[in-house]
């Protein structure tokens, strides 16, 4: 019977620790997703252009002078998404005021839940979930 437990108890042990490391990885993965989704730069350019430099073979000196056209190409997009994000965020909340009535009291409650959860795993994004 002890020869049981000992397996019964390294194998809870393992399923932890597998639970574990998928929560820990979920929440990493989450993490960057959101990174991304609010426009921060979560690969430097560097990494970008080795990666495009090494996909083409590109030589030292190309791989350098792509470098700052990546960072360059980066700010002029922030730049973008923080000039258009007001009207964006515009955008979806006229949607979402024409949604409302054509929905049952009910669903508007749901409908209000929906992006209530989404607001609390998504600050700061603009979208609508499922829009």
């Amino acid at each position: 019977m002890k020869h049981w437990k000992a397996i019964l108890g390294v194998i809870g042990i393992f399923v932890l620790g597998a639970l574990a490391g998928a929560l820990l990885t979920h929440r990493l993965y989450m993490k960057r997703v959101r990174a991304l989704a609010r426009g921060e730069a979560m690969v430097p350019a560097e990494t970008i252009a080795r990666r495009i430099g090494q996909r083409l073979g590109l030589t030292a000196e190309q791989r350098a002078r792509l470098v700052p056209l990546i960072a360059d190409t980066r700010q002029r997009l922030n730049r973008i998404r923080a000039d258009t994000e007001p009207q964006v965020r515009e955008a979806f909340q006229e949607l979402e005021g024409r949604i409302r009535p054509l929905l049952t009291p009910e669903q508007q409650t749901q409908f209000d839940k929906l992006l209530a959860e989404f607001n609390r795993r998504w600050p700061n994004v603009t979208v609508t979930p499922s829009l």
